[in-house]
């Protein structure tokens, strides 16, 4: 039996876009939304930019993704290959600290899962 291969979590994310963006060009949603990617990646880069991105503000554990809607809301979005993949500590810190804002926050495997739940804010 040949085994077909799981998507990477990039792959899902850009699954996901396209998707969200063409549902955007349809007036699929109920309200205006801004989805937004958040470059957090610094498994990659040398200690030295790291370091330097750290001390401009970046905030390890920033999930995949950050959504504006009216009225002046955010809510963010993390994607996981599968519910398997569990969420780095940092990950965990960030969404703690969502929790304690009253900030909406998911994780999703789906780009599906992701549009119903951005549809339900």
């Amino acid at each position: 039996m040949h085994k077909t291969k799981e998507p990477t979590e990039k792959q899902i994310c850009i699954a996901f876009y396209k998707q969200f963006r063409q549902l955007q060009n349809l007036n699929y949603f109920k309200k205006p939304l801004l989805v937004f990617h958040v470059v957090n990646e610094q498994f990659n880069a040398s200690f030295a930019y790291t370091n330097s991105l750290l001390n401009m503000g970046l905030v390890p554990g920033v999930a995949d993704y950050g959504i504006l809607y009216p009225p002046g809301k955010i809510a963010f979005l993390e994607f996981k290959r599968n519910a398997k993949c569990k969420q780095r500590p940092c990950q965990v810190e960030f969404q703690e600290q969502c929790d304690k804002l009253g900030i909406p926050y998911t994780v999703q495997w789906t780009p599906d899962g992701a549009i119903e739940w951005i549809d339900s804010l």
